[in-house]
């Protein structure tokens, strides 16, 4: 980042980092096999008057052939 040692201290104790993750897995018993996968994380950052924030999906499921 390029900020010197104190400067860098006093902003780490003002920041703010907040990441929430949310995960969700749905298998058939038998033979065990996932059928949908979900995860998500929304991220925040607030850090010497700059904020961040960044919000990522991911979906997976099982298609059947019939």
């Amino acid at each position: 980042m390029g900020i010197e040692g104190k400067k860098a201290e006093e902003i780490m104790k003002t920041a703010v980092f907040d990441i929430t993750d949310l995960n969700y897995y749905q298998y058939y018993y038998d033979p065990g096999i996932p059928h949908r996968i979900y995860g998500s994380r929304k991220t925040l950052v607030n850090m010497d008057n700059s904020k961040a924030e960044n919000f990522e999906e991911l979906e997976i499921e099982l298609i059947y052939e019939e």
